[in-house]
This record gives structure tokens, C-alpha cells and sequence, in this order.
């Protein structure tokens, strides 16, 4: 099938006409594209108002935070509302009674639900490009990472959409839902883990599932579920008691999966070079190993001078702030591939929980 056929398919047609005319969804506006051009046009403003071309990465990366939120809620909304609402319209009986396949009438779904809101984004990049990197200092490769991850990231909670949408069968139980965990699990652990441990952010995690979640999407669960929760607060004090496990959940990290800390990550800090842990970045690297030899024929050998010194050297400076940006763009790309992965195993439960509402 050619791109065109796609394009012109007429289950796609039907799917991105009923999004247009879904209730409370007024054309494209639902949430709304008003809260994308908010979150891009406002950085990019305040950056054109300063001049200082070095800052044009922190302000792009702010614009990058809230849209990466914003499109990761939306597209969670858009295929949870859709999902739920021709399930319980019956909409997937009627379609799988002609030669249309389950399989076939998910993907238009999928693809009526995320092309406006990848539209928006890749209509965006090429404005970012102009100001960011033409009038700015942020690596062009960099501005094209980003919106990359966020389309995968987009289409992670567009599958978790589907699933949630296909398991709930009920349009505002399935955005509440969708809703709830795009605040707890994106900005919500973001910041408890800047006030918290992480394994206790993580037990706090479980005890909301168990209490909360499972009794909404599956009622009758709703008891077991209460006591799996209270065994799980009489172990907690004694879990960093027992040797390995305890030592795992003290180097245990969950922003390590969290798409909005692997942005925030790429942030170039002021004085990256006189980060000591970050000279291990420059190993390897034939000037570094000959100041890091030098360095204490003549002057101390802590860390922290030579950390200094590669912080007055411009060519080690330069060197470290590349292998900042490769080790930041690596760990976007394996967390794109792992988010993809989760995303196609979503989709195929979600259609595999649609084949049973025949």
C-alpha cells in the first residue's frame, strides 16, 4: 500500500472525522494546541528578548519539558477517549463484521490520534532550529534528538491510552485515568525524588496502585488489592534491613526512565568541568591523561584541582562538553527504543482486549 492509499484509506478518514467530532473536542482544540504554542512560542520569546546566544539550550530545553508533558498527556487522552468510546459504542462490532480486521481498525485509531499532535511538533522544529541554533549556540543534532524522543515518548502514551481505554470502557473513567498517571508519573516522581528517596517514592508508587488504580479499573479487585497494599506498608521499615535487597533500593534510581529527566539531563551545567565525577567523561583522552599526569609533579593531586585545570584548559573544556551531549543523546536513544518496545506491547494488548468486546 503506497503512502497515498494510506492517507486516503476509509477507515483513516472515519477515525480522523470522528476525532473532529468527538463531544467536548471542538476540531483540534482538545486540550487544545493553545497550551503547545504557549509552551513553544513563550521560551523562544523570552530568549529572543536577552542577549546571550550561550542560553539558547537551556531555553530550548525548557520549551522541550513542557511541550514533551503536554504531548505525552494529549496523546494519552486522545487514544484512551477514542478507545473506550467505540468499545462501548459498539463501533468495533460493526467494523469487524466486514473484512476490516481489529489489528487494522487500532492503527487508524493510533494514527487518527497522534498525527495532529506530531504535525504540530514537526512543524515546530524548523522555527526552533531558526532561533535556537541559527541565532543561538544549541547543536542543531540536538534540537532534532529531542523531537525525535518526543514522538516516541508520544507514542508510548498513546498505547498506554489504547490499553487503558480498551480495559476501562468508559470515556471519562479512561481520561482520569490517563490523566491522573501523565501527573504522577512524569512531573509528580520528577519531584519527589528531588525531596525523597527513591525507594520511598517507589513504595509510595505501589501503595497508590494498589489503593487507588487497581480498585478504579477493576472493582472486584478492589479487596485483594487492599491487602496486598497492607502487607506492603508492614514490610517497608524492614526492607532496608535485609542486605541486598536494601542495598538495591538505596541505589535504586527512577529518574533513570523518566522521559522528562532524560531532557532536563541534556542541560549543559555553568561549570560542568569543574564537576570532578564528570572528568571520567575525558578517559582515554590523550591531553587529559597528559594533565592528569602532570598535575601532581607540580600541584596537589585531589580531584578537585585537577578539575580546575580542565576548567582552564579550552580545548579539554570543549572535549568534555561534547561527551556531555554524546552521553545525553545515547541515553535518549535507549530510552526511545525501550519506549517504543513498551509501546508496541501496549498497542497489542489493547487490541487483544478489543477482540474480546466483539
Amino acid at each position: 500500500m503506497t503512502p497515498r492509499e494510506m492517507i486516503a484509506h476509509p477507515l483513516l478518514l472515519k477515525e480522523l472525522a470522528s476525532q473532529a467530532r468527538r463531544p467536548g473536542r471542538p476540531g483540534w482544540t482538545y486540550p487544545g494546541p493553545r497550551w503547545f504554542l504557549v509552551a513553544t512560542l513563550v521560551p523562544a520569546l523570552l530568549y529572543l528578548m536577552q542577549d546571550d546566544p550561550s542560553a539558547a539550550r537551556l531555553y530550548f530545553l525548557v520549551s522541550a519539558l513542557f511541550s514533551l508533558w503536554l504531548l505525552a498527556l494529549r496523546s494519552g487522552l486522545y487514544a484512551a477517549t477514542s478507545m473506550a468510546s467505540d468499545i462501548r459504542q459498539g463501533t468495533f462490532s460493526v467494523l469487524l463484521s466486514t473484512p476490516l480486521t481489529v489489528s487494522g481498525a487500532t492503527a487508524a485509531k493510533l494514527v487518527a490520534c497522534l498525527l495532529p499532535l506530531w504535525l504540530e511538533v514537526l512543524l515546530a522544529l524548523p522555527a526552533a532550529l531558526l532561533v535556537y541554533s541559527r541565532f543561538g549556540e544549541a547543536p542543531p543534532h540536538l534540537l532534532v534528538a529531542v523531537t525525535a524522543f518526543q514522538l516516541v515518548v508520544s507514542f508510548l502514551f498513546a498505547g498506554f491510552g489504547l490499553w487503558v481505554g480498551a480495559v476501562l470502557e468508559d470515556p471519562e473513567r479512561a481520561a482520569g485515568t490517563v490523566r491522573t498517571l501523565a501527573l504522577v508519573v512524569l512531573p509528580g516522581t520528577l519531584l519527589a525524588t528531588q525531596l525523597m528517596p527513591d525507594a520511598l517514592v517507589l513504595g509510595g508508587l505501589a501503595l497508590w496502585v494498589l489503593l487507588v488504580w487497581i480498585p478504579r479499573i477493576r472493582p472486584n479487585q478492589a479487596i485483594p488489592s487492599s491487602v496486598l497494599a497492607l502487607v506492603l506498608l508492614l514490610l517497608l521499615p524492614f526492607l532496608p534491613l535485609m542486605s541486598t535487597l536494601g542495598q538495591d533500593l538505596r541505589d535504586l534510581d527512577l529518574n533513570q526512565i523518566n522521559p522528562l529527566h532524560a531532557v532536563q539531563s541534556l542541560s549543559l551545567p555553568r561549570h560542568l568541568s569543574a564537576d570532578p565525577a564528570r572528568l571520567t567523561l575525558l578517559e582515554g583522552d590523550p591531553d587529559f591523561e597528559e594533565l592528569r599526569a602532570w598535575v601532581p609533579k607540580h600541584f596537589d593531586s585531589s580531584p578537585e584541582h585537577l578539575a580546575a585545570r580542565v576548567q582552564a584548559h579550552p580545548v579539554l573544556r570543549q572535549r568534555l562538553e561534547q561527551a556531555h551531549n554524546r552521553e545525553g543523546l545515547q541515553r535518549l536513544l535507549l530510552l526511545g527504543m525501550t519506549y517504543g518496545l513498551t509501546g508496541l506491547f501496549l498497542i497489542r494488548l489493547a487490541i487483544g482486549r478489543a477482540r474480546k468486546c466483539r
